[in-house]
């Protein structure tokens, strides 16, 4: 799908292409991409899943799972290349609030299209007579100038990247989006990460809570905020953490799905199927597989500027996305072919006591259990639990050899909320660097266009700002994890899939529709999609948008 038209890229010198070869530091960063994508994928929706398909069986729930992994690769190819557009503008100081260089106080803009003399590859960048259109040229005058006259001196001035912000959530927003969908954008993003982020807390202090037989209620502040420590403090080292617990994850699901497949054959417990009841799994489908977006600007940095690592970037997500896609299936069927997926008793007190179950929960009186959540998968939907209750119930009681599988699942949901609330924690607080550093930009913008700018005895670090701005977002998450919020907890899946789907939806198709429009379209980037491909993000965007569409009708349904 990756276009191979564009500037012809001039000769390159023996070293240069030596540069480019595959390292063994590229190779890990592959493998560190592959394993956070797994992490961000692999949360607790692939352990409700089970629970959204017991009604429709394995065969359709493969059916509609199949086209929601093939929207995700699409999402994947189309937010590669926003980020790309995104890095090459912010280089070229399209948007210099962005490209301000507070190392040394001095605007990337005053070096605009200054030539790069360091090793590695860097973008093959347009003149600024093809950037630049007729409605565009005085945006962009003074700069243009300024390049003008270095170029007829002659000089060539050495820009370091490292230097150059690079693409975040907040930055995408803000030279992609109009001001009030800005507001929607970072809106959503804020919603969505506090959701998550909560529901790990609350799930991290149950499990904690079982492990150790304490109150849960008092182990949601230290995991909490240890692990947003550790992610403030820690956060130039946090990749090889999660790449080291999704790795041991990894390992534990899989032991635990072979199993589910050992025992599913030995059992042959027939699989009902309802082609009727398709559509029910779609919503938590698209947050099982859902998720990329958020950790991809945080890989990004890596692998810029450069065709081949970008490819290689590409495939480890494709990677990680296939091989957490045939997980969500083989754990699907092992649960669906170890567990009965319906209780006839369960079924006969939902229809004839929901009176006294409504009196029940509008008064303070303990919480009613419906029917035993270890006997079905519908009871134990019924009772809100993860498909790991029934699973490992009826595991120990058909086979005796299997008796440790009650460890195993509590230590594979000890590791997996962690390494998510670690995987999303890191995503949310380089967002929240990428804000703080645009305000900061102004700030310095403002006081060095004054001609007596205000000085101060005290002035923290921008460290200090990005520290503080992080410890606020955690605090507001651990507020409402303390609260308890059991309604609240209710929604969860409701609003991180309606949050997901809007993103990935309407607000990325305005987004790319942006990309190729001036001055971005004209922009130089390793990897643009070919023309004819280009269609498919309509394709994509239609997929979500249906996705909202189908849930405000399940909304009104249930009314």
């Amino acid at each position: 799908m990756d276009s191979q038209a564009g500037t012809e890229a001039p000769s390159r010198s023996p070293i240069d292409l030596d540069a480019e070869k595959p390292t063994k530091q590229l190779y890990l960063a592959y493998l560190q991409s592959f394993f956070i994508c797994v992490a961000t994928i692999l949360g607790t929706g692939i352990l409700g899943l089970p629970l959204k398909i017991y009604k429709c069986g394995f065969t359709p729930f493969v059916t509609t799972f199949v086209p929601s992994f093939f929207m995700q690769v699409l999402v994947v190819h189309f937010f590669t290349e926003m980020l790309q557009i995104c890095d090459a503008a912010l280089q070229e100081s399209l948007h210099e609030e962005f490209s301000y260089n507070h190392l040394d106080d001095v605007p990337l803009v005053d070096r605009t299209h200054a030539s790069k003399t360091s090793q590695s590859v860097k973008y093959q960048k347009a003149p600024m007579s093809n950037m630049v259109s007729i409605g565009d040229s005085n945006q962009l005058s003074e700069t243009s100038s300024t390049s003008s006259k270095e170029s007829n001196n002659g000089g060539e001035v050495a820009v370091d990247d490292s230097q150059v912000s690079s693409p975040n959530l907040h930055i995408l927003g803000k030279l992609f989006l109009p001001a009030w969908l800005q507001v929607v954008f970072y809106l959503t993003l804020g919603v969505n990460f506090a959701c998550l982020l909560t529901s790990y807390a609350l799930a991290g202090g149950e499990s904690f809570g079982q492990l150790l037989n304490v109150d849960y209620r008092y182990l949601i502040p230290p995991f909490l905020w240890i692990l947003a420590f550790v992610i403030i403090v820690g956060f130039s080292f946090i990749k090889p953490i999660i790449s080291t617990l999704t790795f041991a994850k990894g390992s534990v699901f899989i032991l635990m799905a072979v199993v589910g497949v050992i025992l599913g054959n030995e059992i042959q417990s027939p699989i009902i199927t309802d082609w009727s009841t398709t559509y029910q799994p779609l919503l938590m489908e698209m947050v099982a597989l859902g998720g990329l977006f958020l950790v991809m600007p945080l890989l990004y940095g890596q692998f810029r500027g450069s065709k081949e690592k970008l490819i290689g970037f590409k495939y480890s997500i494709y990677a990680a996305l296939l091989f957490s896609a045939i997980l969500n299936v083989v754990w699907a069927w092992s649960v669906l072919s170890v567990v009965p997926q319906f209780d006839e008793t369960c079924y006969n007190i939902t229809e004839n006591s929901v009176a006294t179950l409504h009196e029940a929960s509008t008064t303070e009186q303990p919480k009613v259990k419906i029917c035993d959540e270890t006997t079905s998968l519908e009871a134990a939907e019924v009772n809100g639990m993860i498909s790991t209750v029934p699973f490992t119930a009826v595991v120990k009681a058909q086979s005796s050899s299997f008796q440790w599988i009650s460890v195993l699942v509590q230590l594979f949901v000890i590791i997996s909320i962690t390494v998510s609330f670690l995987t999303l924690g890191s995503s949310m607080y380089h967002c929240i660097i990428g804000a703080v550093n645009y305000l900061i930009s102004l700030r310095r913008k403002h006081s060095s266009s004054e001609s007596q700018p205000i000085t101060s005895s005290f002035v923290p670090s921008d460290s200090v700002w990005r520290g503080l701005a992080g410890f606020t977002a955690f605090l507001i998450v651990f507020i409402i994890a303390i609260s308890e919020p059991q309604s609240f907890v209710k929604l969860l899946d409701l609003v991180v899939s309606t949050c997901q789907n809007v993103i990935c939806g309407p607000i990325f198709f305005i987004m790319y529709r942006r990309t190729y429009q001036p001055p971005f379209r004209n922009l130089t980037i390793p990897l643009r999609t070919d023309p004819k491909f280009r269609p498919l993000f309509i394709l994509c965007m239609l997929y979500f948008t249906g996705g909202i569409v189908f849930l405000i009708i399940e909304l009104i349904a249930d009314l």
